[in-house]
């Protein structure tokens, strides 16, 4: 099945859960619990997440339902304190993904580094082994390994 047949799956049963009048299963009294969802509908968390008409359906039945939408918060609440009403973060800051990104490629760089080193050991090997065999051929005689005398 394609990615569009799957995704417009996912959004049928989705809508399916909303027209049922099932409330959607929270964490706490205002944040949807995704995992949940995703184990009440066998629906991936990444495709409603990913989904835009998922979300979107999502976000419009949590609307409704007086919860938060999946990407944060939508305004104060009238009954909750000035800290409980703080906006919440749930997408890293830019810098966090940079720092991310390049903690990324320093591993990148340090497998591909330690990989090169071995490579290079192996190339080394290789050369002075082909050069024993060219002096073998030349001369007539066999040269020996000097890893052999050590």
């Amino acid at each position: 099945m394609s990615g569009r047949l799957t995704g417009n799956e996912y959004f049928r049963i989705i809508q399916d859960f909303v027209d049922s009048g099932r409330q959607l299963p929270t964490v706490d009294t205002r944040t949807i619990s995704v995992t949940r969802l995703s184990d009440a509908t066998g629906i991936p968390t990444q495709s409603m997440y990913k989904n835009p008409k998922i979300r979107e359906l999502i976000d419009l039945e949590a609307g409704r339902q007086g919860l938060l939408p999946l990407g944060g918060a939508i305004g104060p609440d009238p009954d909750t304190s000035p800290e409980q009403n703080a906006p919440i973060r749930t997408a890293p800051s830019v810098s966090q993904r940079l720092e991310r990104h390049a903690q990324k490629l320093e591993q990148q760089n340090a497998s591909l580094m330690a990989e090169n080193s071995e490579y290079r050991q192996k190339l080394k090997t290789f050369v002075l082994q082909f050069g024993r065999e060219d002096m073998t051929i030349e001369t007539g005689r066999r040269v020996a390994d000097p890893r052999q005398f050590k």
